[in-house]
């Protein structure tokens, strides 16, 4: 593991692997959530949980953040970034993205 972020409510852990995968855990049955989505190109560095607990947000050696809805895990959409690999995540409320 080389992160990993409570979700807000408490009932789901995130973990970023060097495995090119970011999981999903159910804290109450200690088992996998789902199965964790391909996409990601390198290590995922970081994971991060918005605000409401509906998006992951996972950084990786690829530079591309790849944002997925927490009840749909398996699917995830890239962004990239601008040279370089990613090492942190952090959802930040602002003006435009009051939910992050």
């Amino acid at each position: 593991m080389t992160s990993m972020a409570f979700s807000p409510d408490g009932h789901t852990l995130a973990g970023a692997s060097a495995d090119e995968t970011a999981r999903l855990w159910d804290l109450a049955t200690r088992r996998p959530i789902g199965t964790p989505p391909a996409g990601h190109a390198g290590s995922v560095n970081s994971v991060a949980f918005s605000r409401d607990g509906h998006t992951l947000a996972g950084g990786d050696e690829d530079n591309a953040v790849r944002l997925g809805n927490v009840s749909v895990p398996d699917h995830l959409e890239a962004w990239r970034a601008g040279g370089g690999a990613l090492v942190a995540a952090v959802f930040v409320r602002s003006a435009h993205c009051p939910n992050a």
